[in-house]
């Protein structure tokens, strides 16, 4: 089954047929992501709903109650969701947060627009435009590198892809692909791919 998020809706394809998903007062859907307890997290400029599957096995919307830490006023639009093991990380234009069951705790400051949350089985990377990035570890981020460690400093971003097993693939804009631990800083000397 597809999913894809137009603006207040949720369109569901399961290969024969078409379904809308009406998200009242969603505005555009920017972010969708199924939780490891089979919800499906709609992320979009109002902020946070989730869909649960119903007796019927069919999808039922309603919106998501989370507690804000005290600092945020809004989210603001949601750009990423994104599920790891039992938490579920939220990239907003109010920072990086970390959901635990109806409760939000921010992890990073930086505006959803200016990173990119990249997920494998063990880590969590925190991508800056800027070429820097940063591993997420127990809901704390731990600085990481620069781009010139990864790729080269012309400022051109490269492409960065989780390997399940561990590490990172990152093709950088030479066309060299590298295999990185970014726990260890370690260039692992053979791809997976």
């Amino acid at each position: 089954v597809m999913y894809a998020g137009t603006h207040d809706t949720v369109i569901e394809y399961d290969g024969a047929r078409w379904r809308s998903l009406a998200v009242p007062n969603a505005g555009f859907i920017t972010a969708l992501a199924f939780t490891a307890d089979n919800h499906l997290l709609v992320g979009s400029s109002a902020g946070l709903g989730s869909f649960t599957r119903g007796p019927d096995g069919r999808l039922h919307y309603g919106a998501r109650a989370v507690q804000l830490p005290p600092d945020v006023t809004s989210l603001g639009i949601i750009t990423q969701i994104v599920p790891q093991l039992d938490r579920v990380y939220l990239n907003a234009r109010a920072g990086v947060f970390v959901l635990h069951g109806d409760e939000l705790r921010r992890v990073a400051g930086e505006d959803g627009r200016q990173v990119r949350l990249i997920a494998n089985a063990r880590q969590l990377l925190l991508w800056r435009t800027d070429g820097s990035w940063g591993m997420i570890e127990k809901d704390t981020l731990r600085s990481g590198g620069t781009q010139a460690l990864l790729i080269p400093t012309d400022g051109a971003a490269p492409q960065v892809l989780p390997v399940p097993t561990g590490g990172f693939i990152i093709a950088d804009n030479r066309g060299e692909v590298h295999h990185w631990d970014l726990t260890t800083l370690r260039h692992l000397p053979e791809s997976p791919v």
